[in-house]
């Protein structure tokens, strides 16, 4: 949802900016901002409780027959559903961090194979796009160092490592500064993905 909205604020900023707005443009803009105020309502929605069953008057031991009473007394204790309850004890930043890594592992891969083909345009296009080609290498060498960054902290988040959530913390705090002096709106998604990952480590699950 975030994604979205700050996709949509930097599109439609772009038209505005321009000396003459594309409708399409416009319309594609309002339609990200649209979905992005639509999901991160749902996320943030708290979800109905369902009213508590009634309780059963009678022992469900009571009804059965002798024999069954013998093999359910035989059987050895069961334990809960571990599984189910950590997955709710988990904090929330970490399922964030592990959703958003994946989107931006995607979008980077997607940014790699577009400078790919500009670099290929360019060094076919001659001397003019010589420098072109020359920025598109720089360009995929440094978000391949980003992705791999972006792949080992998933790795350790999903292993509840402290260096994880510290590492991916420094990786967009570096990134936010950029995009700081870049003055390219989605600083405010990686600051606050800066934010969660710290949150992370001082949570006490990772302690």
């Amino acid at each position: 949802g975030v994604l979205f909205l700050l996709f949509g604020i930097f599109g439609l900023t772009t038209e505005l900016s321009a000396d003459k707005a594309n409708t399409v443009g416009l319309v594609l803009s309002s339609f990200f901002m649209g979905i992005g105020v639509l999901i991160i309502y749902h996320g943030l929605r708290k979800p109905k409780t369902a009213p508590p069953s009634p309780a059963i008057e009678a022992k469900p031991s009571e009804a059965l027959p002798e024999t069954e009473k013998a093999v359910i007394k035989d059987q050895p204790d069961r334990p809960v559903k571990e599984e189910t309850a950590d997955s709710e004890d988990e904090p929330w930043q970490k399922k964030f961090l592990i959703i958003s890594t994946y989107i931006e592992i995607i979008f980077t891969l997607f940014i790699m194979v577009t400078m790919a083909i500009f670099g290929y345009a360019g060094f076919k296009g001659g001397e003019m796009g010589f420098m072109v080609g020359i920025f598109a290498i720089a360009s995929i060498i440094t978000f391949s160092a980003a992705i791999s960054t972006l792949i080992v902290a998933l790795r350790g988040i999903r292993q509840n490592k402290r260096w994880a959530a510290m590492l991916n913390m420094c990786l967009m705090i570096l990134i936010t500064v950029i995009l700081l002096f870049s003055l390219i709106p989605i600083f405010i998604y990686t600051g606050f993905v800066a934010w969660a990952s710290y949150s992370l480590y001082k949570h006490p699950s990772f302690m």
